[in-house]
């Protein structure tokens, strides 16, 4: 839990103490009832004192009211707000992760692993935390208030009540162990689910489209049948663990009414006495029942903790770990002697030498899956270093540092968000004269169209000149695109291609193509044929 949030600040120290402080301000408030209980009882019912009973009746509503306003906003309020806070936090937490972690340490990540970290384990660290924390100061001090009041009750019957309190707190151990792995495993079935129910959800107009709505709803069906199964077996244990001390703090006050019964007939405790007694040994029990609770809730939802600790304290490995960056070289670029491979540890192809020596278009040409797009992501760091492996003792990856810091890539499949063409484009950047350049080349009118997810309101043609528009904006010195032309009509495809010539000397630019018209601009052309690439040298 200490690695989720820090409690090394003042600010955070200062904020428990205040809350602890307040809350115990609030336990001896709600401490005072039984008295006016034993009042009623022995000074006002024995001695029917009518006129009493209106001043007490007046003195409890107002008391009550009192009592009630203070424990609503700093007991429970107040804990709801700083839970809350603290949810959010963490929630922080792990978008400035996902923000700042390397792509390729991302990767490790499943979709729905983040999507559950963010919306429904944060929410529960971060009432945990609160609830832990405050919640064992709070109860300690409540045990240690009601111990002195009961003592000075009633020395027999507290002591009859002590009995019970070790069997009491023996619950908080009950299938420990057992609950720790049942709510692993539900949370592992809570990803598989709600990774399928995103599968459906991004995939629904294709499985309409196919008429496999049935294939579907049968796989959605065994996890949804998974998922609940597990939820349900979680819920029984934690529910048991919590009932058992339940039973315990019902059965004791019947065996205390009983023996106090006794003492009341033989004249040695007041009636009153003993119906106060019996109110704060149930007030005992509360405290008690709150440190069997958190102490159940902190050990079952400790496979939380450790989901969050295992992202938000990820060790990214090295971006460029098997690059080379150079500050001077004669080459821009440089790949000797190095295997590529797919995520299945399955061989693309081989680099026995890939070299870019001046500014120009270096196109790469290939079928489908022969590797040109993971060349692209190692280039740029979203691939992980379990891609690429030297082969042979002679093996370099080397690009210049002046260009790996200053990329651009046009990256498949693009990426889209709510707000204008202009917002997708800048990213609220200024820079109006670029901006009105790119959307002249590229034919983009309406700058203030908002864009719409779901459904998206762009044909494939709009996304694209975004898309591209987005990487010529930044004006970077390596420019990396794949599959430019796609979804162009002919004479925004002409604008392009005339466009990339006129700046080619002044750039490096990589382009994945299947389109012919752009080997006229090319100065080199690499293919990759038989799980090799080859320089075919297609100089002007």
């Amino acid at each position: 839990m200490h690695r989720i949030i820090n409690l090394k600040t003042f600010k955070k120290i200062k904020m428990f103490f205040i809350l602890i402080f307040l809350s115990c301000i609030g336990i001896m408030l709600y401490y005072i009832t039984p008295f006016f209980t034993g009042y009623l009882i022995d000074n006002i019912i024995s001695e029917k004192n009518i006129s009493h009973l209106k001043v007490w009746v007046i003195l409890s509503i107002i008391f009550s009211i009192s009592m009630h306003s203070y424990i609503f906003y700093f007991l429970k309020y107040l804990w709801s707000k700083h839970g809350f806070l603290s949810s959010k936090e963490i929630r922080e937490n792990i978008v400035n992760k996902i923000l700042n972690l390397f792509n390729s340490d991302y990767n490790d990540f499943e979709n729905s692993f983040i999507f559950n970290i963010i919306i429904s384990d944060s929410s529960t660290a971060g009432s945990i935390i609160i609830n832990y924390i405050c919640s064992i100061a709070v109860s300690i001090f409540r045990i240690l208030l009601c111990l002195v009041i009961l003592f000075s009750i009633n020395l027999k019957l507290t002591l009859i009540g002590l009995i019970f309190i070790p069997i009491y707190m023996g619950a908080i151990f009950l299938n420990k162990n057992k609950l720790k792995q049942i709510s692993l495993e539900e949370r592992e079935a809570t990803d598989d689910y709600i990774s399928f129910v995103d599968t459906i959800i991004n995939g629904k107009k294709h499985i309409n489209l196919f008429r496999e709505e049935k294939f579907f709803k049968e796989i959605y069906n065994q996890k949804m049948d998974l998922w609940t199964e597990k939820r349900l077996k979680y819920k029984f244990f934690l529910s048991l663990t919590r009932e058992i001390p339940q039973f315990i703090s019902t059965l004791a006050p019947f065996i205390i009414l009983a023996y106090g019964s006794k003492l009341v007939i033989a004249n040695t405790l007041s009636l009153g006495s003993l119906v106060m007694f019996s109110q704060y040994l149930n007030m005992l029990f509360e405290p008690l029942s709150i440190l069997t609770r958190v102490s159940v809730e902190k050990k079952s939802t400790k496979p939380i903790f450790d989901r969050l600790d295992k992202f938000i304290n990820h060790k990214s490995t090295s971006k460029d770990g098997y690059l080379n960056l150079l500050n001077e070289d004669k080459n821009l670029l440089l790949i000797n002697n190095y295997d590529i491979y797919n995520k299945n540890n399955d061989l693309l192809f081989k680099v026995d030498n890939l070299t870019i020596t001046n500014r120009g278009v270096y196109l790469i040409q290939g079928d489908n899956g022969t590797g040109k797009t993971t060349l692209f992501n190692l280039l740029t760091g979203i691939n992980d270093v379990n891609s690429i492996k030297p082969n042979g003792d002679s093996f370099k990856f080397q690009i210049l540092k002046t260009l790996y810091d200053n990329f651009s890539y046009l990256y498949n499949p693009g990426f889209l968000f709510s707000g204008t063409v202009e917002e997708n484009i800048t990213f609220d950047n200024i820079n109006n004269t670029r901006l009105k350049e790119i959307c002249k080349i590229l034919m983009i009118k309406d700058l203030d169209k908002e864009v719409t997810l779901n459904p998206i309101n762009l044909s494939l043609g709009e996304q694209q000149k975004i898309f591209l528009a987005r990487t010529f904006f930044y004006d970077k010195d390596i420019i990396l695109l794949d599959e430019p032309t796609s979804n162009l009509d002919s004479q925004v495809k002409c604008n392009l291609i005339n466009y990339i010539e006129s700046i080619k000397n002044n750039k490096t630019i990589l382009i994945i193509s299947h389109d012919s018209s752009l080997e006229s601009i090319a100065d080199s052309i690499f293919k990759i044929e038989d799980k090799e690439i080859i320089d075919t040298k297609n100089n002007r």
